[in-house]
C-alpha cells in the first residue's frame, strides 16, 4: 500500500524485493481504444529506490512522468535532465531514453502513456515537444489526483473508458494553466476559422465572375474576393501557410 499524501492506493499495485529495497507499483493498462485524438495507453506510479533505472529503451507512443517526490535524472539526445519534486518529463516515440532515480534522494512519480491523431498537437499545446522536454507543475496536486482516480477505475467498462478520457483531458487541461503562450491548437484553430470564413463567403456570393453586386457596390468577381480578404491580409500571411493562401488566390482567379 502507498501512501501518497492522505491517498491510500491498494488496487492493481504490486511490491518488488530488490536487495532489501521495496520497489512499490501501481499500474493501469489501457485496452479500450475507442477515441481516435487522444486517448491512455497505460498509467501508473511507482516509488522507486536509490539508483533504480529504466532504459535504455525506445517507446511506441508519448510517455509523460511527474515527479511527486525525490529526484532524479533523464537522458535524451546527449543531454542529461535533473528533475525534481513537481517537475516532469516527456518521453517522446522512437526516441531513445534513459532515466534514473537519484542515489540519496529516489524519486517517487507517476506516468502516463498517450497515443491518438492529435496527441502531437495536444503536446504542443501545453508546452511540451522535442526543443521543451521538462514541465513543472506547483499548483496543486491536481496531476496526482487524477491518475489515482485513473487507477481506480479498471474494469474496462464503457463507464470507465468515458472516466478515463475524461480524466485524461483534466490532466492536459491542468499543464495548459502553466502554458502561458497561445498554443498550437489555438493557432491551428484560429486559422480553420479564417479559411472557413472566406470558403463561406464564396459558396455564398460566388456565381460566376461577374454576376452579384453586394450593397456595398463591390462586384463578386474575383477581384472583390480578394478584395473581401485582403482586409485581413496580414493575419492571413501570419495564421496561414503562404503556399495555401496562393492556391487560394490562384482558385478565386480562374
Amino acid at each position: 500500500m502507498l501512501d501518497l499524501g492522505g491517498f491510500m492506493l491498494e488496487l492493481g499495485g504490486f511490491m518488488l524485493d530488490l536487495g532489501g529495497f521495496m520497489l512499490d507499483i501501481y499500474f493501469l493498462e489501457n485496452t479500450n481504444r475507442s477515441f481516435n485524438d487522444l486517448y491512455l495507453c497505460y498509467c501508473g506510479l511507482e516509488k522507486c529506490v536509490p539508483l533504480y533505472s529504466f532504459g535504455p529503451a525506445v517507446r511506441p507512443n508519448y510517455l509523460i512522468h511527474y515527479v511527486l517526490d525525490g529526484e532524479g535524472y533523464y537522458y535524451v539526445n546527449d543531454n542529461k535532465y535533473k528533475v525534481r519534486k513537481n517537475q516532469g518529463f516527456l518521453i517522446e516515440p522512437n526516441v531513445v531514453t534513459f532515466y534514473q532515480a537519484d542515489k540519496d534522494n529516489p524519486w517517487t512519480y507517476l506516468w502516463i502513456g498517450i497515443d491518438g491523431d492529435k496527441a502531437k498537437l495536444y503536446l504542443n499545446s501545453v508546452g511540451l515537444d522535442s526543443e521543451h522536454l521538462i514541465f513543472t507543475h506547483e499548483k496543486d496536486d491536481a496531476l496526482k489526483e487524477y491518475v489515482l482516480e485513473m487507477l481506480k477505475h479498471h474494469t474496462m467498462s464503457d463507464s470507465d473508458a468515458f472516466k478515463i478520457e475524461g480524466l485524461l483531458y483534466l490532466f492536459f487541461s491542468k499543464l495548459c494553466e502553466d502554458h502561458k503562450e497561445t498554443s498550437s491548437l489555438t493557432r491551428e484553430e484560429n486559422t480553420n476559422n479564417y479559411i472557413n470564413k472566406a470558403i463561406e463567403f464564396i459558396q455564398n456570393n460566388y456565381q460566376g465572375l461577374t454576376s452579384l453586386t453586394f450593397k456595398s457596390g463591390l462586384a463578386v468577381t474575383g477581384q472583390g474576393i480578394i478584395s473581401y480578404v485582403i482586409a485581413n491580409i496580414t493575419v492571413y500571411f501570419i495564421l496561414v501557410d503562404k503556399r495555401i493562401f496562393i492556391k487560394f488566390l490562384n482558385f478565386i482567379l480562374v
